[in-house]
């Protein structure tokens, strides 16, 4: 597949926001991303083996150098706008702390 860019808002309620500039070329985590929108781990609502819960935080921490926004960190808290492109996918989640 071709790459994919996505832009992934993921909320730590109710410390933090991050954004993150990805490209994905592989179809099966395009896949678990889109599952995960609108989704919230550890919320009471989703069951345990949903890919907000199990696949999400792994796969974030292994893409750090792909975050473009931290509201917690000093070195990414105030960025300049994500010029957004054509065929681009906005995803947006978030984990309840």
């Amino acid at each position: 597949m071709q790459a994919q860019k996505v832009i992934l808002i993921y909320e730590l309620i109710p410390d933090a926001t991050q954004i993150y500039n990805l490209e994905i070329d592989d179809e099966s985590i395009l896949n678990k991303l889109k599952e995960c929108h609108g989704q919230y781990a550890n919320s009471s609502v989703l069951e345990d083996e949903h890919p907000a819960n199990i696949f999400l935080p792994d796969y974030l921490e292994s893409k750090k150098d792909r975050k473009v926004f931290d509201s917690g960190s000093k070195e990414l808290g105030i960025q300049p706008p994500i010029h957004l492109i054509a065929n681009t996918i906005l995803i947006h989640t978030g984990f309840f702390c």
